[in-house]
Parts: structure tokens; sequence; C-alpha cells
């Protein structure tokens, strides 16, 4: 029986760089928030598009992946909402507080991750049996229905998405 042979993939780049692209990113979606509101939307449907891309390729490319990622979002924008945002406005930046903010925003983070990594699980507990076999019957429904338009939309690349390495489009 032959092995399937696996996609060669292009070098990872090393840690330091992709940390400080994703600084460059961030820091390009703020000014273009500054500057040019009325753009943003397009900047960060593109940076969702890229991160859930690489949500899809290392959850495995199904509906464990979408569901995975529609929980986290759901997540870390409930809890800047309802946590981090209030937070932000009481803090003393000059004191340990922001320290403790960045501590307690990066350990929230990861509880997150974990919570969103155990989703179908809260799914088969929410209504039980109605949860597993909702569940059984989405993950044939998604692979049939859903799967081809969500990798469509993954691998289209809107030519007007302004790339964070290009700092004035103009």
């Amino acid at each position: 029986m032959a092995r399937k042979k696996k996609k060669e993939r292009p070098p990872k780049k090393p840690i330091g760089r992709r940390v400080g692209e994703s600084i460059d990113a961030i820091g390009f979606i703020g000014k273009t928030a500054v500057e040019r509101p009325h753009e943003l939307p397009r900047h960060a449907e593109g940076m969702l598009r890229r991160w859930f891309r690489n949500v899809w390729a290392v959850r495995g490319g199904g509906l464990y992946a979408v569901g995975f990622g529609v929980t986290f979002l759901y997540l870390e924008v409930l809890e800047i909402i309802t946590d981090d945002i209030p937070t932000l406005f009481t803090i003393n930046l000059m004191s340990g507080e922001l320290i403790e903010y960045i501590i307690s925003f990066i350990i929230d983070t990861f509880m997150n991750f974990l919570t969103a990594l155990m989703w179908p699980v809260f799914i088969v507990m929410f209504a039980p049996p109605w949860g597993a076999i909702g569940l059984g019957v989405a993950f044939v429904a998604f692979n049939r229905f859903l799967k081809e338009p969500v990798e469509r939309w993954l691998e289209h690349e809107p030519e007007s998405t302004l790339d964070a390495s290009d700092p004035d489009p103009n």
C-alpha cells in the first residue's frame, strides 16, 4: 500500500519575523482606523480571512475548524466588550495594573483557546441527546453542502485588499 505524499510546505519564517509582521499588521490596522476609518472593514476582512485560513489548515479543514474559529472569535469579542474595554478605562497606566492587565489578557485568551477546542462537547451537553444528533447531522451536512463554499472563500483574495507592507496606498 503506497503512502500518500505530503504537500511540500514552504519553510516557516522565524518566530521573530512572524511576530514583527503581526505587530506591523496590527499597527497598520490601527493607523487605518484613525486616518481612513471607511477602509477598515476591507482590511479587517483580509486579516480575518488569513487568520481563518491558518485555523482551517491546523484544525483539519472541516466543521471542527469552523466551530473552533467561530467559538474562539465569539469568546474573544465577548471578553473584550465585557471585560477588557471597561478595564482599560479604569487602570492606571503608570502602575503595575497595566502589567497585571496584560498578563490577565494573555491568560484569558489561552482559556478561550482551550474552551474553543472543546466546542463540540458544549453542543452535545446543551440538549442531550439532541445535541449529539444535531452535531452528527451538522458534520454530514457541512461536508456535503458548505465545505466547498468555505474553501472558495478562503482561496479568494480580493485584489483591493491592501497589504500591511504597503504603508501608503495613495
